[in-house]
């Protein structure tokens, strides 16, 4: 399969895949204060995704998403 190749406005190459900020703070359901200190302001971020691992443990992760107003998450069940 051949790759290809994507580069955004920062010039983040990404090549079959998204590449994203991970935060691995001690949060069990992040508050806004808590997503802002880990990624800046929801309007700063506005329509970006990232990856929130808790503590690093790889037990609970969650998907959070930035609409420019405010953050919203989801928790992921991990592949068995």
């Amino acid at each position: 399969m051949a790759m290809t190749e994507f580069k955004d406005i920062d010039g983040v190459k990404v090549v079959n895949g998204v590449a994203t900020k991970i935060d691995t703070s001690n949060v069990t359901t992040p508050t806004e204060a808590e997503l802002v200190a880990a990624f800046g302001s929801a309007e700063s971020q506005a329509g970006k995704v990232f990856i929130q691992d808790d503590n690093g443990a790889n037990t609970a992760v969650k998907l959070i998403v930035s609409n420019g107003t405010s953050y919203f998450f989801a928790a992921l069940t991990k592949a068995t």
